[in-house]
């Protein structure tokens, strides 16, 4: 009877070492940016001024594979891309004033109004291009009216 205990445990155990193992094995290929996405970062600006809010997307060329996207805020963005060809398409909006929520509602908060302002050519109709390659990338996009 007492070999008989000992072995499940023995199992137990070399179970848990071997899950531990690869549990391990995964974090380390993870931290590694295993994901095979390149970090790309960069400045924005439009007629000589840095973008103070907006968007931009890296759309892959070919049509094939996830877009990326992320904030430009003060001018700056950084996003994560799968690697390759990509139509950058950048939206910039500006403040044109405050408002309520809720229109007719005293209590509702007071949010800035928006409306954009960078062209057609850099966003729904963009020519802009960006092919991403190595680990870790600057992207500066200097747009003009």
């Amino acid at each position: 009877m007492g070999k008989a205990c000992s072995k499940p445990t023995m199992n137990k155990y070399a179970r848990r070492i071997a899950i531990a193992g690869v549990q391990c094995a995964a974090l380390l290929l993870g931290g590694c940016g295993g994901d095979g996405r390149i970090d790309v970062s960069g400045q924005v600006t439009f007629d000589g001024k840095p973008i103070d809010q907006g968007t931009i997307d890296f759309v892959p060329a070919d049509g094939q594979g996830p877009t990326a996207g992320g904030l430009i805020q003060g001018g700056r963005y950084s996003v994560r891309v799968a690697p390759g060809k990509k139509r950058v398409e950048i939206q910039g909006y500006r403040e044109v004033g405050r408002g309520r929520v809720v229109e007719f509602d005293p209590d509702s908060p007071v949010v800035p109004i928006t409306e954009p302002f960078v062209p057609a050519q850099y966003n729904a109709a963009s020519t802009l291009t960006f092919d991403a390659q190595r680990s870790t990338e600057t992207a500066d996009f200097a747009l003009r009216p």
